[in-house]
């Protein structure tokens, strides 16, 4: 028909992440030379979804030529389980990254080789990153970014954390 306008799909959204192992990599945009590997630990709660409550900045951080490796791990009271958990975790992925390199960018092994590492932690993800430097003497980063440690109880640091604990223990859902 005339004059009607004919629906059209939109593109599908490309992720501006991939996944290798465990860990989800922001990559730097096709063609630009990377400036470092940056190792990321998002926070206790919000950590365990880094491409929607971290995306932004990731994303900026990727824009600016850093890939950003985001590493999960299991919110625990045991750190230090949780502090090896990372390092083995990161290390996987990472030393993939200096087999294979990151096609998908662009990006040899060579280039992944020659780029030095950093590493930036969140809250939890803030002391995690903390332990892993102090357990872990191998392949230390060059420097740490750490944003809002602390190191006080969970019943402290976080608001309504014996509320949401409370709701969870009995099986409710959040009103």
């Amino acid at each position: 028909m005339l004059g009607a306008p004919s629906p059209r799909m939109a593109p599908p959204m490309r992720k501006p992440y991939m996944r290798e192992h465990s860990c989800l990599i922001f990559p730097p945009p096709r063609g630009r030379r990377p400036l470092a590997v940056i190792k990321f630990l998002g926070g206790a709660f919000i950590g365990a979804v880094p491409e929607v409550t971290y995306g932004y900045l990731l994303e900026l951080l990727a824009l600016e030529g850093f890939v950003v490796v985001c590493v999960p791990y299991n919110v625990t009271f045991d750190h230090e389980a949780a502090a090896r958990e990372v390092f083995q975790s990161f290390h996987a992925c990472y030393d993939a990254l200096l087999a294979s390199g990151l096609p998908e960018a662009g990006l040899s092994a060579l280039d992944i080789a020659e780029l030095p590492l950093y590493s930036v932690g969140h809250s939890n993800g803030a002391l995690l990153q903390l332990l892993v430097g102090s357990y872990f003497s191998e392949r230390i980063p060059e420097a740490n970014a750490i944003v809002s440690f602390n190191n006080r109880p969970a019943s402290e640091a976080v608001p309504y954390f014996e509320q949401v604990v409370g709701y969870s223990a009995r099986g409710a859902s959040l009103p």
